[in-house]
């Protein structure tokens, strides 16, 4: 993804995310989800996620997503975007931000029990997708089931734990703020 498309993700986020503020749509606890879903078993509710890297006591932001959970109780990615100039300490590009985000997604929708999770495809994206699920075809659109969620969670935490990767907090390892979800 280029830097101009992740800056024009970033800006309509913004701004989708203050509409659905408005809207009340906008959910920034894990017990607020739970308590909204029991009076609106089909509301539409948005959330949003920021990636994080811990340098010298400082946080930057590597990267973003946001979705929400539809009427019919899937999740819908609409904006993912990695910052393609932060870095890691020692200089080192961040990497994973795209699939930790993914796989942040999926977690929250395995606790939600959510259907499928879809996401629209652009040509800058398709790659990134047909990589990281191992597809050999991308459309305009993905949606993974639950057993492709099931899949890639797997595949992702065994990846990590090959890799010695703990979670967030550590010697700049990157953090998943879902705001206080």
């Amino acid at each position: 993804m280029s830097v101009i498309d992740a800056a024009e993700y970033a800006g309509l986020a913004a701004e989708k995310w203050e509409a659905s503020r408005q809207r009340g749509r906008a959910m920034e606890r894990f017990s607020d989800i739970e308590e909204r879903l029991r009076t609106d078993k089909t509301a539409e509710l948005v959330f949003l996620l920021a990636a994080s890297i811990r340098q010298k006591r400082a946080k930057h932001l590597v990267g973003f997503c946001m979705f929400r959970r539809t009427w019919t109780h899937n999740l819908f990615v609409d904006y993912l975007g990695a910052n393609p100039s932060s870095l890691r300490p020692g200089g080192r590009p961040a990497k994973g931000v795209g699939v930790g985000l993914l796989y942040t997604v999926m977690a929250i929708g395995h606790e939600l029990s959510a259907g499928r999770v879809m996401l629209e495809a652009t040509d800058g994206s398709y790659g990134f997708y047909r990589h990281v699920f191992r597809l050999m075809e991308v459309s305009d659109l993905c949606s993974l089931s639950a057993a492709e969620q099931w899949h890639y969670m797997e595949k992702t935490r065994a990846t990590w734990n090959r890799s010695g990767v703990k979670g967030g907090g550590a010697d700049g390892a990157i953090d998943l703020d879902p705001g206080n979800l």
